[in-house]
């Protein structure tokens, strides 16, 4: 059980640092770069949280919310965890 854990957080990891450094490819300043990673990546973790699924599922059509689930990490990692 913990060897999934294991390996899911280190897909995580490596997913955002291939973010941060896409970030950091565009950029010329690091700071710059590290806070388009920081709101980008916290912006896609919570577009996968189900309160927030939960809350734009009547304003949005059923395929746009699914479309935010599968661009989140969030699902992913919580699948592999279990």
């Amino acid at each position: 059980m913990s060897g999934n854990i294991c390996l899911a957080s280190l897909l995580m990891a490596g997913a955002y640092v291939a973010v941060g450094m896409f970030w950091s490819s565009t950029t010329r300043d690091q700071i710059v770069a590290m806070l388009l990673s920081l709101v980008s990546l916290w912006l896609l973790y919570y577009m996968g949280e189900p309160s927030f699924l939960e809350a734009v599922a009547g304003a949005l059509p059923s395929v746009a919310v699914d479309v935010l689930s599968a661009v989140s990490p969030y699902r992913y990692f919580d699948s592999i965890s279990r």
